[in-house]
């Protein structure tokens, strides 16, 4: 089922939304403006008066009137224990031998190891298939005779949008509207 992009008043994405909630924001009256085409219509019961049954479209971008139920979202996404968006950030790309691989196949590598004092976060975490991550192990990257095809980095908000959904269910409208916003220097522009 696809989902409503739900942004402030200044376009900033703030979270994805099912269609009920999208509904309750609309018929609240709290929406400002949207972008792109109505995705879903719920059909609602029929008015004894005008005889007629209630319709009620969900547009793809939902811009609200007030931060009411919005909590503000850092410009730097966290990274989290499901693997899913580094992978998508990485393109699937193993970042020592530069093969491709199916998510299964992968594993987070930290590039300095915790065990030597790297931490879990972004900018030390890349993809890795399972034969180069096992033979690295806890060395250093100097130390495993190897280095990093690619640089990581800290995905944008917007990208982190994109990420969340693995460039999966995000209608067009949705995926020019974030896209506008990530960096010319993004692996999703590649």
């Amino acid at each position: 089922m696809k989902e409503i992009l739900q942004v402030d008043a200044s376009g900033f994405p703030h979270k994805w939304l099912n269609h009920e909630d999208a509904v309750s924001l609309i018929v609240q009256d709290q929406i400002l403006w949207t972008v792109g085409p109505i995705i879903k219509s719920l059909h609602g019961g029929v008015s004894k008066i005008t005889e007629k049954q209630s319709i009620v479209g969900i547009p793809a971008i939902i811009a609200t009137k007030s931060a009411m139920g919005l909590k503000f979202k850092s410009n730097s996404p966290k990274i989290t224990r499901f693997n899913h968006k580094l992978f998508e950030r990485d393109r699937n790309i193993c970042v020592y031998c530069g093969e491709k691989f199916h998510s299964k196949e992968l594993t987070r590598e930290h590039i300095l190891p915790i065990s030597r004092g790297g931490k879990d976060e972004w900018m030390n975490v890349a993809a890795a298939c399972k034969r180069c991550n096992w033979g690295k192990s806890n060395k250093t990257v100097e130390e495993f005779g190897s280095e990093l095809l690619y640089l990581p980095y800290v995905p944008n908000v917007y990208e982190d949008f994109i990420l969340q959904k693995g460039g999966k269910k995000i209608i067009a409208d949705q995926m020019d509207f974030l896209m506008e916003k990530v960096p010319k220097t993004s692996r999703l522009k590649n």
